[in-house]
Order: structure tokens, then sequence, then C-alpha cells
């Protein structure tokens, strides 16, 4: 039976000794008295059986099983079976139980309607099949009897009206069948057309917190309660239900008509990077005629080894806030800081003595970054420096003023991330979370490229070290490579599960990398358009990530393949760590901060590297120190 309190599952096991023929019956079924002639056979013969019923308590209330019987009950009978006795309260006597065989008969079957019937009944007929097991002893008139149970169930209501379904019952098990039907009802998987069903059963298309699943789940279950599918939408709402369908499916190409300052730079840009190409390969191929494979292989030792002996060698309180953001000069003397409080400040190296604090944004410095060629030959009242905030304002710095040289506006009120200088010093990129970033030809004094493409905020940016291609990263997780002389797309790097917080360019040409919130730092290979590599760098956050990288002005030869030692990496679990190219194995941990460290950078002769952190710091980590 099935159901709860007054309709359960109802267990019948009979146990029986084994019969044979040689014994007589000692009982008349009909008379219940002794049958002549076998007296002498009777005294000698037990017939004992047991009849457990299974069920619910609040059923048989009157059924108890009384304790064990003691040792002294436990006797052989005549054919040589142990008979254990023990108390049930059946039939108001103590029926007796045998290991000898067991029949267990379960009520109803899968076949037979559900058997309905009050405890007296359940009595009765547990009384009745125990009568004629025990008298009987044959199988085929239980069985007969428990066929005609099956099919003419006793369908009588419980007595006991505690033992009812109740109401919460009843609403539960139509619940469960609501839900049951539910489920087999099939419905579109295009939210577009499950708000067009909800419309025409005139409920809300969308309740608060409420997913596309949870709207298709809400939609089933509206169905099963009116009976039916929903009507099919008219042919107008099926059109336009395509059309905005196919139009998000679709990747449209489109194109703005740029100005004449863009075509300009265009150009510019493509001749600048071909010469750019041209001595890079040039030197590159210089080093490996040079340099045999050995060679290579040993100085590429050696810069492991060096960057294994790098320790702190100065820590300055930098701010009353966090400090987000630092970059190191051209020419490697000079360090820039970026900080929550809105203050940029300017300090020497190594000494690390504050030299200029530039003072101009209203909310949270985000980035300060310098000009390819500042205290190179570019003069002191020129554009120096360049720094973001969080109120999208962009500002450009000389150096013989604290005041802002120029405000570029136009971001405003999204935040600005990140900016950088386009390696000829003429351009500038910024990222903007509006999803876009920005191009801005500082000689003009002009945005000329108002790039979308990323589907979240665009974060972080980094010029190739040719000047051809730009490289961001978005909170979308994805990053795009784009070609400046185009304007087009050319790689699409995903790979990343979490937000993409920071990208670089190395300086040989061909390689880049990503770091992301999902504690990662993906090495890509532009030429093969893949990751080649993947660093599980820190315990929390990767918050940036830093090629060893080269200054051309510097007439640095490629001493070790392009430069690219080693890169760092910096984390919101309080460290920074220094990997080796190109097996990116870890060589140095810097564990100096108590906070989170918010970005590394790496000097231009690649023997020192400055990190900032929340702890309000900045520190310097130069070789030789940890020996």
């Amino acid at each position: 039976m099935h159901g709860s309190q007054a309709e359960e599952q109802l267990y019948i096991s009979l146990v029986l000794p084994e019969l044979f023929s040689k014994f007589p019956m000692c009982l008349d079924p009909k008379k219940s008295v002794k049958m002549e002639n076998s007296a002498d056979l009777c005294s000698h013969l037990e017939f004992n059986a047991c009849l457990s019923i299974t069920a619910p308590s609040n059923i048989f209330e009157n059924l108890k099983q009384g304790p064990a019987c003691p040792a002294e009950f436990i006797q052989e009978n005549a054919i040589n079976h142990y008979i254990h006795w023990h108390h049930m309260n059946v039939l108001n006597k103590y029926i007796c139980g045998s290991d000898t065989s067991t029949l267990h008969i379960n009520l109803p079957d899968d076949n037979s309607k559900p058997l309905k019937m009050n405890p007296s009944e359940q009595f009765r007929i547990a009384k009745n099949l125990f009568i004629l097991s025990a008298f009987i002893g044959n199988f085929a008139i239980i069985l007969l009897g428990l066929s005609l149970l099956v099919l003419n169930p006793i369908a009588k209501t419980h007595s006991n009206p505690a033992s009812c379904v109740t109401s919460a019952d009843e609403a539960a098990m139509r619940a469960m069948e609501l839900r049951k039907k539910a489920r087999t009802i099939q419905v579109s998987t295009e939210d577009v057309e499950i708000k067009a069903y909800l419309r025409q059963l005139n409920e809300p298309i969308c309740i608060f917190g409420e997913d596309p699943a949870n709207r298709r789940d809400r939609l089933r279950l509206l169905l099963a309660v009116t009976g039916g599918p929903a009507q099919r939408p008219s042919l107008e709402e099926q059109s336009r239900a395509q059309e905005s369908s196919s139009a998000r499916n679709e990747n449209i190409v489109w194109y703005h008509e740029g100005t004449e300052t863009l075509r300009k730079a265009r150009m510019m840009i493509a001749e600048y990077s071909i010469a750019r190409a041209s001595d890079r390969l040039k030197k590159a191929r210089a080093y490996y005629a040079e340099k045999t494979e050995a060679q290579r292989k040993a100085h590429m030792q050696e810069q492991h080894k060096q960057q294994q002996t790098v320790g702190l060698s100065c820590s300055q309180v930098g701010d009353s806030r966090p400090i987000v953001y630092c970059n190191f000069s051209p020419e490697g003397t000079h360090l820039a800081t970026a900080s929550w409080s809105g203050l940029c400040k300017i300090w020497s190296v190594p000494d690390c003595e504050l030299q200029a604090t530039l003072r101009g944004h209203a909310q949270n410095a985000s980035c300060v970054r310098w000009h390819p060629r500042a205290f190179i030959d570019q003069t002191k009242q020129s554009i120096n420096l360049a720094s973001c905030a969080h109120d999208g304002s962009v500002k450009l710095w000389s150096l013989d003023s604290e005041e802002p040289l120029a405000d570029i506006e136009g971001h405003a009120p999204h935040r600005v991330s990140r900016l950088a200088f386009h390696p000829s010093g003429r351009f500038l990129g910024t990222t903007c979370h509006d999803k876009s970033w920005r191009f801005w030809d500082l000689e003009a004094c002009e945005e000329i490229l108002h790039q979308e493409g990323h589907s979240k905020p665009v974060y972080d940016i980094s010029f190739h070290p040719d000047g051809s291609l730009a490289l961001t990263g978005s909170l979308d997780s994805y990053g795009r490579v784009w070609d400046l002389r185009t304007g087009r797309c050319i790689m699409f790097l995903a790979g990343h599960l979490e937000d993409c917080v920071g990208v670089e360019m190395a300086s040989n040409g061909w390689h880049a990398l990503t770091c992301s919130v999902d504690n990662t730092v993906r090495i890509w290979d532009l030429r093969q358009q893949q990751t080649i590599y993947v660093i599980p760098a820190h315990a929390g956050v990767c918050s940036s990530a830093r090629f060893d990288r080269e200054y051309l002005w510097l007439q640095l030869t490629f001493s070790s393949a392009n430069r690219c030692d080693f890169i760092v990496t910096t984390s919101f679990d309080g460290t920074a760590k220094i990997w080796g190219h190109p097996v990116w194995a870890q060589l140095k941990l810097l564990d100096a901060h108590s906070g989170k460290v918010a970005f590394s950078d790496i000097s231009p002769d690649g023997k020192s590297i400055a990190t900032c952190s929340h702890d309000l710091t900045f520190k310097l980590w130069n070789q030789g120190i940890d020996t």
C-alpha cells in the first residue's frame, strides 16, 4: 500500500518447517480436534510457524514483539531442526519461529491494485494465513488466498482518524505530481520565446532574482496547472524573435569612417613599425649567428642565478593610502608611483627620496606611466608622464611643475584603469570601463580612435615593441590583439576563467602574457596564436605580470635572445615571484609586504625590481643582496 500512515507498504513473512508425507496431520483444520490413531505420532511432532508483519507502528498498534524466550525453551524437534521461540503477540499466544524454510510474500505486487485495509482486517488476514499454513501445510492454498486478496482488494478506510491522510500530505502529493508532470512538458530554450509565452498567460515575464533557467521552470509549472501547452506566438512576434535571436548570434562586423588624422596616424605607425621590426630582426639574427646554442643556454642560466640572489634593498612608505602602481623611468634613475589618495609621486632610485608630488586627481589614481623618451631627449617642459584615475580623468605632466600640463577629457564618468604610451611617444592608449579603449594623438591633442570589441570593461593595455600592435585585456576574461595599421582585431586570447587584469607584450616581439583573477599567468606565442604555457602563479588574485624588457636607447645587444630572461608577478596573497624563461620555473619569492601586492616593474637594466602594495609602501629589490 502506498501513501502516508493509513496506506503503507505491508510485508508478510511466513516461516514453516519442512513437511514430510510420513507424518500425518495432527489436527483437523475444520474441527480442530485430534484425529484417531495418531496420538502416538502427534506426541513427537511439532508444527511451528511464525507470521511476521512489518508495517508502521501506528497501524499495528496492538502488535508488539515480546522479549526473547529463555534458553530452556530452545529444543530439538522430531525432524532434527532447532526451534527458537520468541514472543509475538498476534493471536494472544506465543507463535514460534523456525529456520527451516521461509516464504516471503509482499502485498500488493507490481501488477495489483493498492490494497487498503484497517488494522482489524489486517489481523484477520494474518490469522487466516497462519491457520492455513500451520494446519494444512500446503503453500498452494496460501498463494490462492493471496491471489484472491490481490484480485479483490479490500477498500475500506482506516477507522482511526489520526492515521488517515492529512491535508498536508495530500497537498504534498499533489505538488509532487505537478512537478512530475511539469518535467515532461517541453518548452523553448530561447528566453525571448519564454517571455512571449508568459505574456500570453498574463504572467510577469520576469521576477526579481530570476534567471532564464528559473523562468523556464516557472513556465513549465504554469503549463502543468493550465493543462496544456501555451499558444504559439503570432507570426509577427515569431519573426521579431527570430530577427532578435539572429542579430545576437551573428558576428556582425561594422566599420566607422575614420578621420583624416586617423589615416595619417596609421600611415605613420606603419612606417615606424616596419623600421623598428627590421632593426629588431637584424639584431636577433646577429645574436644567433654569434652565439652557439650552448653559449645561449649558459648565459640564460647565469641570468637565472643572478635573479636568485635578489633581495630587499629599500622600503619606503609612499602614501597614506594604498599604492597601486609603480613605473621605472626609461633610464632607470627614477620611479613614479600612483596611490588611491589621488597623488602621483616621483622618487629617486636607488635611495628612494621623494622628488616631486603631482596633484591633480580628485579620486583614486590608478596608473602613472613615463614617456618613452623621458630623461633622455625629452625636455622637462614637454610631456614626461601621464596618469589616470577612477573618476575618468587623464592628465599629462611635465617635470618642471607639479601641476598637470594638460587634461584629456572624454572618459568621465567611466573609470580609466590603465594607460600606456606608444613606443613612438606620440600616441597614448587608455582603457575605459565603458567597454572601450581609446587612442589619442598627443601632438594633435585629439582622440583618433574609439575602439570597441570587449563585452565588459577594458582593464589593461600594452603596445608591441615595434609599435604595430596593441594588446588589451578585459574583465570579460579575454584579451585581444589589435593591428594599429588596419584597425582590425587579429587575435583573440581565450583561456582565463576570470577577469583579465594585466597584459604585456615582450620585447622579443613574439611573446605576450596575460594575468587574471583566476590566479594564473598565461604565456602566449603570437606567431602560433595560442597559449604555450600556463603558470599557476599564486594562491590569490594575480594582480600584475611584467616581462624583463629592453630599451633600445641603451644600445643593448640581444645578449639573451631579445632579453625576456624572466618575468615578475604580483598577487593579493602578499607576495611577488620571479619566474625564469623559457621553462617558467620559479626563481625567487619576494615576500616582504604585509598587504596585497598591487603591481611591480623591472628596471631597464633588469637588475632592480620595484613592488608596491596596499600596506602603503613600495619596495626596491636588487641583485646580489640575498646570497
